[in-house]
Order: C-alpha cells, then structure tokens, then sequence
C-alpha cells in the first residue's frame, strides 16, 4: 500500500514535466508563423481558419480522454465543451443573438424557447465554474509545492487565455487612447491571440492526459488493496 502511494505521488511529480512541452510548442508555433508571409500568416490565423479548427479538435480530444472519469469531473467536460463551442463558433451559429451575447435574453428578437434553453445552458456554465474553481482552490499551496503537473498546466492554459485575451483587437483597444501602432505589430498580436488560445487548448489536453493516469493509477492502487485485505 505505501508503494502505491509512493508512486501515485511520483506520478503527480513527473506530471509536471507536462508543462514544458506546451510551453515549447507554444513558443514555437508563434515563432514559426511569425515568420511567413503576411498573407499567409493571416490566412491561417483568421476566424475559422486552420489554428481555430485545431484549437477546437484539442478541446475535443481532451473531452474524449475525461469520458472514463466523466462523473468525477463533469464541470471541467461542460468547460471544455463551452471552449470547444466557441472556437467553432457554434454559440454564434445555434443561436439568434449569440449565446453570449445580451441581446440573446432581452428584447423580442429570441423566442421565448430558445431564451429559455440559453438561459438552462448559461446556468449549467455558471455552475461548472463554480465547482471548478472550488475544486481548483482547494489545496492550492500544497498542490503548488508539490508541483501538481496536472494543475500547472490548467494554470498555464488559463494564463494563455487571460493574455490572449488582451491581444483581441490589441490595435482598436490602443486607438482609443489616440495610439495606432503599426501593421506588424497588430499581426504580432493576431498571431498571439490565436496561438495563445492554441497554446490553451493544448495545455488543457495535456492536463486532462496527465489527470486519467493519476485517476487509473489511483483506482488500479484502491483495487490492489482491496485484494490484499
């Protein structure tokens, strides 16, 4: 039994490493479209281009791998399948307004119905955050010492959304402080944008990899011992 848990805990450490291919990948990605042509860079970067597509395919992959834990960790299949939604652009397609959008709840341009159905889906978002985060919170210095390769990289995905989120419209955001910056930099913040929301999905996947073998290894471990007594 103490050689399970000394192994459930070295599998916890070695998970860490799994932030150092996102971040590579991450970096080398961004450096590489910066080097194409300005065509053909936003070409690639643009709404429902090949760096979106493969940004939603991640999030996809990473849902399928939770599917055998799916009840230990719903709220985190429900995100993933928010962000997966949204790169495909589906809360803009599936709905008259926009599922995020506020004139997706006021006015008379939704029907009764499908106002009701977004606000059902809004509810079970709101909820899985909530979970989410009190989960995510509990524990956190420690996980942090020990250096929870699972949390890391969902704390490395999350920072990657927060600043792509502040490369989105990094030029008309700018403007409105009378600064206009040049053509190059506003592709340099495209290129981040996308490859930052890239860089997330990876890092999701990447932890929900690293959560299904602590899961399998933590229920192979409790099956052991249940033979053993």
């Amino acid at each position: 039994m103490i050689a399970g848990h000394s192994l459930l805990a070295a599998r916890k450490s070695a998970a860490a490493s799994y932030i150092v291919p996102c971040l590579a990948v991450t970096v080398a990605l961004f450096g590489g479209l910066s080097l194409l042509e300005d065509v053909l860079q936003r070409s690639l970067l643009q709404e429902g281009g090949v760096i979106e597509t493969i940004s939603a395919l991640l999030y996809v992959v990473a849902i399928a791998v939770l599917l055998p834990a799916f009840r230990a960790v719903w709220p985190f299949v429900t995100l993933l399948a928010v962000f997966s939604m949204r790169e495909f652009d589906l809360d803009k397609q599936l709905f008259t307004e926009g599922l995020f959008k506020s004139r997706q709840f006021v006015g008379d341009t939704v029907p009764i119905s499908e106002r009701v159905v977004s606000l059902a889906i809004l509810l079970v978002i709101v909820v899985s955050i909530v979970f989410v985060l009190a989960r995510g919170l509990r524990g956190l210095p420690r996980r942090l010492r020990e250096g929870d390769g699972v949390l890391l990289c969902v704390l490395l995905g999350s920072a990657l959304a927060f600043t792509s989120k502040l490369a989105d419209g990094f030029g008309r955001k700018l403007a409105e402080f009378g600064i206009i910056i040049t053509e190059g930099v506003d592709l340099a913040a495209l290129t981040y944008e996308e490859i930052g929301e890239l860089g997330m999905a990876l890092s999701f996947l990447i932890a929900a990899y690293a959560f299904i073998r602590l899961f399998n290894a933590e229920h192979v471990g409790h099956h052991t011992a249940e033979i053993m007594e």
